[in-house]
């Protein structure tokens, strides 16, 4: 049975139980994803104008590794096969402008991830904003549409 709009949209906390339902089927843990997103994007932004040596690359390297297995974790199996088809593997001893590279491209697409998330949470509230308004005002049967212009 299909769940009734009208009634959810008289329950603030059923937008925000959707949310997380919506948020849960693509992410297993959002807030995880957050804070692995936040420390990403800080090691980048820290390594930028560094020269590393060979142990501060391992060092990054292992960090991205571990890092990419830990978003890995927080994802549903489709968004997992999306991530591993776009991801560079950093075998070797990778230059500090691949692991930087490597590292933005996990950024951007973790970034557009949260974006989509976004996007379709507005959309479905809207969606639902919508149904709700019709259900408080349906208009009588065989009532004649005025013209808004006009009292």
């Amino acid at each position: 049975m299909a769940p009734d709009h009208r009634e959810r949209a008289n329950h603030p906390n059923e937008a925000t139980h959707d949310a997380m339902e919506l948020a849960g089927a693509a992410v297993a843990d959002p807030s995880a994803l957050v804070r692995l997103g936040t420390t990403l994007r800080a090691l980048r932004d820290e390594v930028r104008e560094l020269e590393l040596d060979d142990q501060a690359m391992q060092r990054l390297t292992t960090a991205h590794a571990t890092l990419l297995d830990a978003i890995c974790d927080t994802l549903a199996p489709e968004l997992q096969d999306e991530l591993s088809r776009l991801n560079v593997e950093l075998d070797g001893e990778p230059t500090q402008a691949t692991v930087r590279l490597v590292q933005s491209q996990l950024l951007g697409w973790i970034e557009g991830l949260f974006v989509g998330l976004q996007a379709t949470l507005a959309a479905r509230g809207a969606a639902q904003g919508a149904a709700g308004r019709s259900a408080r005002s349906p208009e009588p049967a065989g009532a004649a549409r005025q013209d808004p212009r006009y009292l």
